[in-house]
């Protein structure tokens, strides 16, 4: 098995090579030299270009206009700056690397390249969860080209996205959902998707109305869009946070705020989930250092799967927990969640158990 390098900048992608390489056999080839017929037999092509470089993006550009590829393509990003994940999107990627490449990483483009792609852990991924989750990545997408351009947020396309998460949701399990999204290389677009998915999954267990779950998902796919105003190299760090960076990253609900707020398009309740989803109930929480009876029971529940999908999630300085521990580490939250929400959570959060586990795979790399 071997991926074919693709790079503008042989000296750039040498640190990134060298740690695939581990795993897998590596064949490289220049932009300015790269044809169809090269990729033949490759699992997939790594496509290490510098994204804000003009010249380097029309020549790829050229490329796949003039001899379109079916292999997909997985970029390489640096986080240097907050259009590059988009900006790889709009040349085809099929997935992100991050250039700090860690052993997880690895594990996921070997369970998507040298296996079936529609099977996870033996179980078959639906063309609606497939569909789903491409929306959600492309929606974070559209969160920046609005912003960034100054341009209304693109709602009907998060009440869209919001019903095909439910869609998928009522043909297969919140536990295939989940298998399916940690496949996605970016923390924070899989964030999103695990949010709203278990999001969906509460509310139907709950047995809320359809526009009650609708209203609940709009606030999860919304909840972190204050986000694309933080730095990518903050966002998808490949260690723990400085100080200094912690403060920015808590900076997100207020600059979600400000965006929905000058937006317009979305209702209080929607806001209040991004500006309060870090509020704990004993005061604690951040921004404003809400407690108690400040704190809605729309962002309650926000901040319960919010807190759960953070820990059943790889980082980069910390591997997923089971869904069964990262339950019981939230009961032991001594009155910062709502009890009674809480509890009322456990069959979903239980769901996941077997999807929160190490799979052979990782314990092969592992090993």
């Amino acid at each position: 098995m071997y991926f074919l390098l693709i790079s503008d900048n042989f000296k750039r992608s040498e640190p990134v090579v060298k740690k695939m390489n581990y795993w897998l056999s590596a064949k490289s080839i220049a932009l300015s030299d790269y044809s169809e017929s090269c990729d033949q037999g490759a699992l997939f092509l790594l496509v290490d270009i510098d994204l804000s470089d003009r010249e380097s993006i029309d020549q790829f550009k050229k490329i796949v206009q003039s001899a379109p590829s079916t292999i997909e393509k997985i970029f390489v990003t640096y986080g240097k700056f907050q259009a590059e994940i988009p900006q790889a999107n709009a040349l085809g990627a099929a997935s992100i690397l991050p250039s700090e490449i860690k052993k997880s990483d690895v594990v996921k483009i070997l369970r998507r390249y040298a296996t079936l792609p529609k099977k996870n852990n033996g179980h078959i991924i639906s063309e609606k969860t497939t569909q789903a989750i491409e929306d959600i990545g492309s929606l974070n997408d559209s969160f920046y080209q609005a912003i960034s351009s100054n341009g209304p947020l693109p709602k009907s396309q998060v009440i869209s996205s919001g019903n095909l998460i439910a869609e998928s949701l009522k043909e297969s399990s919140i536990g295939i959902w989940l298998e399916a999204v940690k496949q996605h290389d970016s923390y924070t677009y899989r964030h999103c998707m695990i949010v709203s998915g278990i999001t969906v999954a509460f509310a139907m267990q709950l047995g809320m109305r359809n526009a009650d779950v609708q209203r609940l998902t709009v606030g999860a796919l919304m909840h972190d869009i204050g986000k694309v105003h933080i730095p990518l190299n903050i966002l998808d760090k490949p260690g723990k946070l400085s100080p200094s960076e912690r403060a920015e990253i808590n900076k997100h609900p207020s600059y979600g705020a400000e965006i929905l707020r000058k937006d317009a398009q979305f209702d209080d309740e929607v806001v209040d989930i991004a500006l309060h989803h870090h509020e704990l109930l004993d005061g604690t929480g951040y921004p404003e250092g809400l407690a108690g009876d400040q704190i809605s029971d729309s962002v309650r529940i926000m901040t319960i799967v919010d807190i759960f999908s953070a820990l059943i999630d790889d980082r980069p300085y910390k591997e997923s927990m089971p869904a069964d521990k990262s339950y019981q580490i939230m009961l032991d939250m001594d009155g910062k969640l709502d009890t009674d929400i809480l509890k009322a959570f456990k069959p979903t959060a239980l769901a996941m158990q077997s999807s929160t586990q190490d799979t052979p795979t990782h314990q092969a790399m592992a090993s």
